[in-house]
């Protein structure tokens, strides 16, 4: 049998926050000045992605991902996803998940509580957790060890881990193969070599990451492509409530993480360091 979490990376953020918090990721404060033009420009573009996120304070995007697993005889297999991210500032996040397989799974932060939940389940799993996004993402993934791909990108932090992590940064070339006018961006922080192609219209919107832990047994990579950004959702009353099935009963989330939390949440033993 394949197997999915074997060396799959656990995606805990862009760029990447992992566990650490910002104070903890320290950056070199003259590196900027040490930069080309061409890097400075391509380094500012970046930074203004991310504002762009991060001052947002409600947005909703549909991504298509997919991820590579290295198996035990060294044959790299890639998986994939989609998923749909609904982020409402300052506590409100639903992460929603279909997967290759079929499964559908999602992540709720209310403000009060984290919420895993699969479809067609008799459980879902919920833990305490009151406060803002930043605050909730760092807890879901360094406290509880869950993963939450590319969740740097909703945290209003999102500059300043972005800044604080990269080492290089640089133009690779203008570019229409997404459809669009696209800045395509290379750069690295201190373990990922990350890609990223900006959008050159009104918005500096990011529409695919490729991301390639060069530090990790086979170098796997994760890759998403961005569609459907949406800054002025019009999200119902209930997009950010949980109503448990009829019937469903709650298991605590501490505990039960192999159960609920998704297909790389499992066999933690055998992840990479970064591993999903």
């Amino acid at each position: 049998m394949l197997h999915k979490t074997k060396y799959l990376f656990l995606l805990l953020t862009t760029l990447l926050v992992t566990s650490l918090s910002i104070a903890q990721v320290e950056s070199d404060p003259g590196t900027a000045s040490k930069l080309s033009e061409s890097e400075l420009a391509a380094r500012e573009l970046a930074l203004e992605m991310a504002a762009l996120l991060g001052n947002a304070q409600k947005w909703q995007v549909d991504l298509l991902i997919s991820y590579d697993t290295m198996q035990e005889d060294g044959q790299k297999i890639e998986f994939g996803e989609r998923r749909r991210v609904s982020v409402e500032r300052p506590s409100h996040i639903l992460n929603e998940l279909q997967a290759s397989d079929g499964k559908r799974e999602a992540v709720l932060f209310d403000g009060k509580n984290i919420t895993v939940s699969e479809a067609n389940s008799s459980v879902y799993a919920r833990t305490p957790q009151p406060g803002d996004i930043d605050a909730t993402v760092m807890y879901f993934l360094g406290d509880l060890g869950m993963r939450l791909p590319l969740a740097a990108m909703m945290m209003s932090q999102f500059p300043a881990v972005l800044e604080a992590r990269m080492r290089s940064i640089e133009f690779v070339e203008e570019t229409n193969i997404l459809g669009e006018p696209t800045s395509h961006l290379a750069g690295r922080t201190i373990d990922v070599d990350f890609q990223v192609w900006i959008s050159s219209g009104e918005r500096p919107l990011p529409l695919r990451i490729v991301l390639t832990y060069r530090e990790a047994p086979g170098q796997p990579q994760f890759r998403a492509n961005f569609a459907n950004w949406n800054f002025e959702p019009k999200f119902a009353a209930d997009t950010f409530r949980f109503t448990p099935p009829a019937g469903a009963s709650e298991i605590p989330l501490l505990g039960t993480l192999g159960a609920l939390a998704g297909s790389g949440a499992n066999s933690a033993a055998t992840t990479t360091e970064s591993g999903e």
